[in-house]
């Protein structure tokens, strides 16, 4: 069964994936309106580290508490 704990965690590793993908589309949009603006994201890399944290203490959690579905 899941706990609270897990459930936030989810949420919180859901809330990454959105603003991943609005990051995506902004650049998208950006590169279309100037292709010579294709220049490396670093907000990008972090909420890359952010979300493989994440995904570490959901891992963790369920290993520690057996709460999983």
């Amino acid at each position: 069964m899941e706990c609270a704990e897990l459930e936030k965690l989810r949420g919180q590793v859901r809330d990454i994936r959105k603003e991943m993908t609005a990051r995506r589309e902004h650049a998208r949009a950006q590169a279309e309106k100037d292709p010579r603006s294709g220049r490396k994201d670093g907000y990008q890399a972090l909420l890359e580290r952010k979300l493989g944290r994440a995904v570490a203490e959901i891992e963790q959690h369920v290993t520690r508490h057996q709460c999983q579905e």
